[in-house]
């Protein structure tokens, strides 16, 4: 599988950081608010859409990373998405990233 970055793990990156995870894909999850990743590293989510057990169970697979280092952007082999609010529909999101 492939190595996935989400940038920025808001209400738009954290669902399709989850989604990515559950199709079977590395994820990591970059955000630099350092609260957020340490909650997210704990099993928490502050995301409604997204259950703290939901977070937890990516974590235990070992193919989700929150991380607040810019770090990650050394591995070439790594895709980037930058997270942002639009209208693109959670089906479309799926059919992009987990086909």
């Amino acid at each position: 599988m492939s190595a996935v970055v989400v940038v920025g793990l808001g209400y738009v990156g954290l669902p399709l950081a989850m989604r990515v995870v559950a199709a079977g894909h590395h994820v990591t999850g970059y955000d630099t608010d350092a609260g957020r990743v340490k909650r997210l590293e704990a099993g928490e989510s502050y995301i409604e859409d997204v259950a703290a057990g939901e977070v937890a169970a990516a974590l235990e697979t070992g193919r989700f990373l929150p991380s607040a280092s810019a770090t990650i952007w050394t591995s070439s082999s790594t895709r980037a998405s930058r997270s942002r609010p639009t209208s693109i529909s959670r089906a479309a999101i799926t059919r992009r990233w987990c086909m």
